[in-house]
């Protein structure tokens, strides 16, 4: 539903600067067209909202050659959207370049609202964080519509319950353990809130360094370090979970008989895990050529983050094959994977809508990147690497509700 209300705002403020312009009798016919294909693109974003969620969870289309066909219609036009919003943003940028002077300093790339109309000023600023949402909204939508055209090919699979899993639903307890069960019960609530505090903590911190740099105070550079440490310590957090994670898993479940080939959503998260593997290489290769060794700290942290997609990528896959049979009474796995999910969310956010439009950081990746490079990586890669950390986060956080029971 967000990334659909980013793509509503974003037509609109589309439709309402080409009615401007057809106002002021500038670009008549372009304008028109631009109408029309935002209209269309609101009808198509509702009607897919409301498709996906009528038939997400209902198989029961199987055979019908029809909803097959539109099915196809409606992946590839998701796939048109992004190209379109990859394209959108090398044309943004054009634009941005010819009239703005002020940038030879590897200053952050801004509209030159000198001249324009109010509402082009507003939309330009505006463009630079609706875009990524709409690159997004694409991605995010093809998973969903894989998801259930792969449920209608599905087949139910016998799953082998362990021998040795705990009936926890005894039909007459004893004082005793109806009170041994109420205390468990108050435990395991009062490390949910532990973990959810922990978790919200590490992403608040994250958010109010970036929200000082963004205010740009007079210290930029100290605040840019403390930030790039920060961030180090976040990355290890996360390795440190995850093989936390690892250890729980096979000392708390079992594997299951399920079929071992890839669901439509794993596909696309191995898909998105490689673009994400290469935008990292990319950043660790330009600063390692970098004339300068002063990007220590940010390759290390690549070099983590590295490692990071394996091994949380890798937990996903095999976490959804096995089957939670030792109930720990206090700390369990579902705590752990709750916190990894708050975090990558975090961090998703962070990334995806906020850091990226800092000046200060933009003014740092012109120093180190080749500005060329820099806007395909940007267009390219990392909508799929930002993809990956949504859909990161959805998995971690369906994993979290299969162990919590």
């Amino acid at each position: 539903m967000l990334f659909c209300l980013g793509v509503f705002t974003m037509a609109i403020f589309s439709i309402i600067l080409r009615v401007e312009r057809i106002v002021l009798g500038f670009h008549i016919e372009r304008s028109i067209v631009s109408i029309i294909w935002n209209v269309l693109l609101i009808v198509f974003a509702s009607g897919q909202i409301f498709f996906i969620s009528l038939f997400y969870k209902l198989p029961s289309i199987v055979g019908n050659m029809r909803i097959y066909y539109g099915i196809n219609f409606v992946i590839l036009s998701n796939v048109c959207l992004w190209f379109n919003s990859i394209v959108a943003e090398e044309v943004h940028l054009f634009h941005i370049r010819i009239g703005n002077t002020s940038n030879e300093n590897n200053e952050m790339e801004t509209f030159n609202c000198t001249g324009a109309t109010q509402v082009r000023c507003v939309f330009e600023n505006v463009f630079p964080y609706l875009l990524p949402i709409t690159a997004q909204y694409s991605l995010v939508s093809i998973s969903f519509v894989l998801n259930i055209l792969s449920k209608t090919k599905q087949r139910k699979s016998i799953t082998m319950q362990p021998s040795h899993l705990i009936n926890e639903y005894c039909p007459l307890l004893e004082c005793d353990e109806l009170a041994k069960l109420e205390a468990t019960t108050k435990m395991r609530l009062c490390m949910w809130y532990i973990c959810v505090v922990i978790g919200v903590t590490l992403v608040s911190v994250l958010l109010i360094l970036v929200a000082v740099l963004m205010a740009q105070p007079c210290n930029e550079e100290k605040v840019f370090r403390a930030l790039e440490k920060y961030r180090l310590f976040y990355k290890a957090m996360l390795l440190l979970l995850a093989s936390i994670c690892f250890r729980m898993l096979w000392s708390q479940s079992v594997p299951t008989s399920t079929t071992t080939s890839f669901s439509s959503e794993e596909v696309i998260l191995v898909f998105s895990s490689t673009a994400k593997t290469m935008y990292l290489l990319f950043k660790i290769h330009a600063i390692v050529n970098h004339e300068k060794i002063v990007y220590v700290i940010t390759m290390v942290e690549d070099i983590v983050s590295l490692l990071i997609v394996y091994y949380q990528t890798v937990f996903v896959l095999q976490s959804r094959r096995y089957q939670n049979f030792k109930r720990e009474r206090h700390f369990r796995i579902s705590h752990v994977i709750l916190l990894m999910f708050i975090m990558n969310l975090g961090l998703w956010f962070n990334d995806g809508f906020l850091q990226k439009h800092v000046p200060y950081v933009m003014k740092e990746n012109n120093r180190i990147f080749d500005r060329r490079a820099l806007d395909v990586m940007n267009g390219t890669l990392f909508p799929i690497s930002e993809f990956y950390m949504f859909q990161l986060s959805l998995a971690f956080f369906d994993v979290y509700c299969r162990f919590r029971t």
